[in-house]
Formats: C-alpha cells, structure tokens, sequence
C-alpha cells in the first residue's frame, strides 16, 4: 500500500486520527466556537479498527490539555501482514485567537515525514457534546473530519477525502477507551 493510500486512510482515525477546529465562515450563527474544553474527553488510550473492508488496527493517545495545548500520538497495523505498521502520526489540538486547530504530520517507523510542506491543518468547527467537526479549509485531504461519541468510551469518526478527480472517499473507524494497566506496587 502507497503512503498516499495509508496517510489517507490514517486522517480519518485521527480524530484523530485523527481528531480536528474553526473559521468564522463556517460557524453556526450564533453558537459560540468550540474551544479546547469541548474535545478534552479524548484524554487517554484508545484502540480500534478501520470499518468497510481494511480492517487495519490503530492504537491512540491524546494527552490532558495543558497550556492551551493537546497532544495526540497515533499508530496504525496491518493484523493480516505481521502486524505491520503502515503509519505514525502525531497531532496537536491548540487553541489560537481563531479557535481550536489541529496539526497533524504523519512518519514511518524511522519518522521519516511524509508531508513535504507544512503539517494538514483543521479548524474546529462544531461541537455539541456528541458530534464534532473538522474542516480543512486549504486542502482536500481530508476536507472534514465527524468525529461522534458514544457514552465516554467510545467514538466513531469518518473523513471526507475529495480526490483531483472530484470523487469523495469516506474512511471510518471505531474505537474504545483502553483502560490504563493498574498502579505499580511499590512493594
């Protein structure tokens, strides 16, 4: 599978990921932006799959917002090929004075980037509670990101991808919080 087919395949899973935030052309009139505080659930582990035939898993980790900052790491395997790992990605949920963005870059294993220019950016540009969006408004790849959440440990999350061509692409994924292993002993 090419790069350009896993990266893509992987921008759906980011929520996240991936995981993504707003300009005011495209907020509800009179809704506020969504900020930080609205995504923060994502805090914590999170294992799934990729639906509609692939099948591939992801492991995902977002960290606690701090400093107006959150920070996501993303893995994505082939189960059927060795657990191969097709790719590593790594986010950043960051308020600005625009609103929320997310910046994600994707790597190979040596974290080799894969993106020549500048990390895909997403605003943020709704939230209500249990549906969220994304959009980019510079690219197409992905064009909007849904992330929806079921109860605090669960989401699905589909990405729009709209090809040279003008045909769209939908990745989807599913995922569940992973409880975190218990406390070391200190005996």
């Amino acid at each position: 599978m090419t790069h350009l087919k896993v990266g893509r395949l992987f921008l759906a899973a980011v929520t996240l990921g991936g995981l993504l935030c707003s300009g005011a052309a495209s907020q509800t009139a009179g809704k506020p932006a969504p900020r930080l505080a609205d995504i923060a659930w994502l805090e914590g582990n999170w294992h799934g799959r990729t639906t509609g035939g692939s099948n591939f898993v992801f492991d995902e980790t977002w960290s606690a917002p701090r400093g107006g900052v959150m920070h996501g790491m993303f893995r994505l395997t082939d189960p059927a090929n060795a657990d191969r790992v097709l790719v590593l990605e790594y986010a950043t949920l960051r308020e600005t004075a625009e609103g929320v963005e997310m910046r994600i870059r994707h790597f190979d294993t040596a974290l080799t980037p894969w993106e020549k220019g500048d990390a895909i950016v997403m605003k943020f540009i709704s939230a209500d509670g249990t549906r969220y969006e994304f959009e980019n408004f510079v690219h197409n790849s992905p064009k909007r990101t849904v992330i929806v959440r079921d109860g605090d440990h669960a989401f699905s999350s589909r990405a729009e991808i709209i090809r040279d061509d003008g045909t769209v692409t939908l990745i989807q994924v599913e995922a569940e919080r992973v409880k975190a292993p218990p406390a070391a002993s200190s005996d």
